[in-house]
């Protein structure tokens, strides 16, 4: 491939192929899937292409952290995604697309609001929405509850204990409406996707490293199990 090239790392040509297809075809996705949007709520499609500062007067900061959010829930996606890609048994890919999905679907959640439609139109659609969320976190942890038994897990039980604290503030101030339940409800949430995204990290360099070679992982420090 030319000259210039120094010599090739551990990513196989396949892997590298696989990547720039992966994104690819999620990037036009989002991307179809974003100007369509911006049509069918009848606005024009090059205002889903703009950051919502270059079209409102607003500050800087406003929605600098939900943004952020929105990012670490997408980076988490994709790390567990990838790593699905590279581990040869099909039990572990089968917890990296479980769990990249799980955080992708949140990463639309939290920039669509889309838990806010019950909440708005049902009688108690908070509470809803929490026993909604609650039961669903409790099933996809007793289903991938085999790959969370090591000393990694120490940073999700963080991440849930953060984002379920967040929760609760969220019905707290359904009810009564506070402006501190809803500072406090979006700093334990905050904190929440930055710890599940580091264990996100954490589990998918886990997994990968404990895949490769036993000759691989001496040289490069890793101890085998």
């Amino acid at each position: 491939m030319g000259r210039w090239l120094r010599e090739p790392g551990v990513i196989e040509d396949r892997t590298l192929v696989r990547a720039i297809v992966m994104v690819g075809i999620a990037a036009i996705t989002m991307l179809i899937g974003g100007l369509l949007l911006a049509v069918l709520e009848g606005f024009s499609p090059a205002s889903a292409l703009r950051d919502p500062l270059a079209t409102h007067e607003l500050g800087r900061s406003v929605g600098l952290l939900s943004i952020v959010g929105v990012v670490l829930w997408v980076s988490g996606g994709v790390m567990y995604l990838f790593a699905a890609t590279l581990v040869p048994a099909r039990s572990d890919r089968l917890f990296l697309c479980l769990a990249g999905a799980v955080c992708l679907f949140l990463a639309l959640d939290d920039q669509f609001m889309l838990h806010e439609i019950p909440s708005d139109k049902l009688p108690a659609g908070d509470l809803i929405v929490a026993a909604y969320y609650g039961g669903a976190f409790i099933v996809i942890a007793w289903v991938m509850r085999t790959w969370v038994r090591d000393r990694i897990a120490i940073v999700l039980a963080i991440a849930l204990a953060l984002l379920g604290a967040s929760l609760s503030f969220d019905v707290i101030r359904g009810a009564e409406g506070t402006a501190l339940g809803a500072v406090l409800e979006d700093t334990f949430k905050f904190l929440g996707i930055a710890y599940f995204t580091a264990y996100a990290a954490l589990k998918s360099y886990d997994l990968v490293a404990a895949a490769r070679p036993v000759s691989a992982r001496v040289k490069d420090g890793v101890r085998s199990e």
